[in-house]
Order: structure tokens, then sequence, then C-alpha cells
């Protein structure tokens, strides 16, 4: 076989390979949540928070049902391990479209029963054709605590949100 057949069976065989693992990404990966469970061992933590569990959710990218189907999926899970705090960590929506706020309802709703005791801050993709403050109208409703580069007490914790890195260096603010 001449070299340069070798070199047009390698690339095919390369691109279909590529090709293959693009198809399993989307259609299993993409669709598969892993619970994860640490422990963090904090020297000198008063005795009233030792076993305080904490519930980190975030990049849900809502844009579609299948989108809305994994994040209640994983929203489920996570209050399925009865939680003391629930900390959602931005990327809310892929970008917003008329259907966002419906769908992150639909999404958090489940989420007072918490009582208060979620915490937010939003990420680069909450920024795509709109804004935060449409996400805190949202998560007023929900009694779910929105901060951007501040600080609330909470539950004799002070828990801190810092807004997106990315839209700062973009605006340059």
């Amino acid at each position: 076989m001449k070299t340069r057949d070798v070199l047009t069976v390698g690339a095919f065989g390369l691109s279909a390979l590529g090709g293959a693992m693009l198809v399993y990404g989307a259609l299993v990966e993409s669709k598969r949540l892993v619970l994860e469970r640490f422990d963090v061992p904090i020297f000198n933590l008063p005795e009233r928070l030792d076993g305080f569990k904490i519930a980190v959710l975030g990049d849900f990218h809502l844009s579609d049902k299948y989108s809305v189907e994994l994040a209640q999926k994983a929203i489920d899970m996570a209050l399925d391990q009865d939680p003391d705090m629930v900390c959602l960590v931005g990327d809310f929506v892929n970008y917003w479209k008329p259907t966002s706020p419906w769908m992150l309802g639909e999404v958090l709703e489940p989420l007072l029963i918490m009582d208060g005791s979620v915490v937010a801050v939003p990420g680069n993709h909450d920024y795509k054709t709109g804004s935060p403050e449409i996400l805190r109208i949202i998560l007023d409703e929900l009694k779910i605590k929105l901060l951007r580069n501040e600080s609330w007490l909470h539950k004799g914790i002070c828990w801190t949100g810092i807004d997106s890195y990315n839209h700062v260096v973009a605006n340059g603010s």
C-alpha cells in the first residue's frame, strides 16, 4: 500500500472515530448525571455546622425540553440528599429567549421546599441576549437569593457571590 493510501485510510479512520465520539457525547454523556459526595474537613468548624450538607448545582444551560428534563432530574437528585443549603452556580440558561423564564420557573420550583435556603450566582451565559436582572425577578419569586458581588448571612454562614468573571472582562467593568 502506498504512503498516500495509508494516510488517506488513517485520516478517514480518525474522522470516523471523531464522529463516533461526537455522537456518543451528544446522545449518552450529555444526559448522564453523576452525584458526587465530598466530606470537607474544616479546622475549628463550629459544632452546630458539623454535618451541614450543601448541594451544588450549575450549568443547566436551559434551552429546550431536554435540558429542562435533565435539570429537573439534577434538582431531584440533590433534594433527595436532604441538603441544609443549595447553591446554584450559574449558567441557568444557554441564552435568554422568550420561553426562558417559564423554563426556569419549571425547573427551580421544587427548590421552594428549601424555604429560602438557596443561594445563586449568575454565570456568563446568563448575560447572553439578556440580563441577570431577569434572573433576579424569577429567583425572588422562588425565595432564592441571587448574589452579584455581595454577601449574605444565612444560617450563621456568610455566603458570598461573585458575578461572572467572563462578563466583567468582556465589558471592562
